[in-house]
C-alpha cells in the first residue's frame, strides 16, 4: 500500500496510560529483553510459514500471516538511555530519537549501528518559518539523516503548505 515506504517504529515504551488497568510497570532492562523477543517474533512471522515460539515473555503456537509483505519493513527503536541504544544497534534496522542529541547517535554507530537514524519532533504549525526551522536544524546539526514531523493541530492542508513554501526551501531540501 506504501510502496515500500513503511517504516515500523518500536520502543520500551512509556507509562503514560498502561498504568489505568492497575497492572505492574516492568523495569526498564525487562522492557528491552520483551522488546527484543517481539522483534525476534515479528521477524519470524514475516518470513512466511506458521510461527511457534516460546520465550521468555511471549509464546505464539502457530500462528502464520496470510497477508506477507513483499518485503519486511524495516523495524525502527527508539532509544534514550545507553542500555537501549546498544539493542537498537543490534537488532534493529534503524534508530528513532526525539531529541537532537549528537552524543546518543554517536553511540548507536559505536555498538554497531549501521541504519538510518530519525528524529521525531512534534509540532504545532504557525506561520514563523523561523522558529521551525532552528527546531529541525538541531536535529539535522546533530547528525539524523531526516526529521519527521507530527503536526498537532487541526490544519494539515495549511501544515503541509507551510512547509512545503516556507520551511523545507530554508533548509535546502
Amino acid at each position: 500500500m506504501l510502496h515500500g515506504r513503511f517504516r515500523l517504529g518500536v520502543g520500551s515504551g512509556e507509562n503514560l496510560n498502561e498504568h489505568v488497568l492497575g497492572d505492574p510497570w516492568p523495569r526498564p532492562g525487562i522492557r528491552l529483553e520483551m522488546l527484543e523477543e517481539a522483534i525476534e517474533v515479528m521477524r519470524k512471522l514475516w518470513g512466511g510459514g506458521q510461527v511457534s515460539y516460546e520465550g521468555d515473555y511471549f509464546v505464539v503456537d502457530t500462528a502464520r500471516l496470510y497477508s506477507l509483505p513483499e518485503e519486511p519493513p524495516p523495524v525502527l527503536m527508539s532509544a534514550f538511555g545507553p542500555a537501549a541504544v546498544k539493542l537498537a544497534a543490534r537488532v534493529a534496522d534503524g534508530y528513532v530519537g526525539t531529541k537532537p542529541n549528537r552524543e546518543l547517535l554517536e553511540r548507536y554507530r559505536a555498538e554497531g549501528g549501521k541504519g538510518p537514524k530519525l528524529g521525531g519532533l512534534k509540532v504545532c504549525w504557525a506561520e514563523d518559518e523561523e522558529r521551525h526551522v532552528a527546531a529541525i536544524r538541531q536535529y539535522l546539526d546533530a547528525g539524523y539523516d531526516g526529521v519527521y514531523l507530527q503536526q498537532m493541530g487541526k490544519d494539515l492542508q495549511g501544515f503541509l503548505r507551510f512547509y512545503r513554501d516556507e520551511v523545507e526551501p530554508r533548509l535546502g531540501l
